[in-house]
């Protein structure tokens, strides 16, 4: 999951058009999203409107402008690389600590 979300959050970097129109469509499917998007199953139980919703908060607006760019960034550059760092240390460890699974020897 981690991988899927550096690559969409680095899709957008180059700002160009392509980019541009594939986050569009991508970020589309947030709009469907269950309790998160306006469009999806359970948002009235949430409170969720098209102006606040899963998509909204991704653009950091309405639309893609500069603001969606930076959050790309960051969020492409800095808070999935320390998730995965993270999770990837506890992996680790994780098997030094309980040896590996595979068969006896």
């Amino acid at each position: 999951m981690l991988t899927l979300l550096l690559s969409f959050t680095g899709y957008l970097l180059p700002w160009d058009q392509l980019s541009i129109w594939a986050v569009t469509v991508g970020s589309n499917m947030a709009r469907a999203t269950p309790f998160l998007g306006h469009e999806g199953p359970g948002h009235e139980l949430m409170g969720v409107n098209p102006i606040y919703d899963a998509r909204a908060f991704l653009f950091g607006g309405g639309e893609i402008g500069p603001h969606t760019l930076l959050r790309f960034y960051i969020l492409h550059c800095i808070f999935f690389p320390l998730i995965t760092s993270l999770l990837l240390a506890v992996h680790f460890w994780r098997i030094r600590r309980d040896g590996f699974s595979g068969p006896p020897l």
